[in-house]
């Protein structure tokens, strides 16, 4: 599911990102632990902390080859017992609807259309919930 997906894609949305609002994992979905603790990373409020893309593309890159090989990685490991859970989860759903009341395109968010003025002169860098 993509995130958010609960939630409508508004201008408000784009205020509670900017806030610091960040995706989760529903409980019943399992993300092998070393991919979770990259998305972490990559969604820290610090950006001093965040891979850089020399670093991303290291970590794919031995990611993939990984799952090429016949050895026991660990990557490989997470990865199987994620599919093997998810495929068994997920065969006993229904299939899932999406509830936010958006198409799943590339859009504009027009800050016009935001109600409260306040949120216009934020400061992006800090955390604020005067509109939420």
């Amino acid at each position: 599911l993509p995130p958010h997906n609960d939630l409508t894609y508004n201008p408000f949305l784009m205020l509670r990102i900017c806030q610091g609002l960040r995706p989760t994992f529903k409980n019943n979905f399992k993300v092998p632990p070393l991919v979770k603790e990259l998305i972490d990373r990559c969604l820290t409020e610090d950006p001093s902390m965040r891979p850089t893309a020399n670093e991303l593309n290291n970590t794919f890159l031995r990611w993939y080859r990984s799952t090429n090989k016949n050895d026991n990685a660990e990557f490989r490991k997470q990865c199987k017992e994620a599919d093997e859970h998810n495929s068994l989860y997920f065969k006993s759903k229904s299939k899932a609807s999406n509830t936010s009341a958006h198409l799943l395109t590339s859009k504009s968010l027009y800050v016009k259309d935001l109600e409260c003025s306040e949120s216009l002169n934020m400061d992006f860098t800090k955390k604020d919930s005067k509109c939420s």
